[in-house]
């Protein structure tokens, strides 16, 4: 679930940090830069807590449905992504 959320707040910021230069190819520093921003910021910590949280309600020894896991990753992703604030 990390994967998919984190990497999907990572390729938003690289489009916005893209969006002024459209129709040219991504930059490599680019693609650090937008890595770095959800690195650097809370937001990382707060969605791995967020999903640890629903990992520990599930427990350890109960199988989680397909279904709900891809409910628990969209529900992640409407609250963790939205026009960044990118300085």
């Amino acid at each position: 679930m990390a994967y998919i959320v984190g990497l999907t707040i990572v390729m938003q910021n690289l489009f916005w940090i893209s969006e002024p230069w459209k129709g040219q190819p991504i930059t490599q520093e680019q693609a650090t830069q937008a890595l770095d921003i959800y690195q650097n910021s809370p937001l990382m910590a707060e969605v791995h807590d967020r999903i640890r949280d629903y990992a520990s309600d599930k427990g350890v020894f109960e199988t989680i449905a397909k279904e709900d896991v891809v409910s628990e990753i969209i529900s992640l992703l409407d609250t963790f992504t939205g026009d960044p604030n990118i300085e």
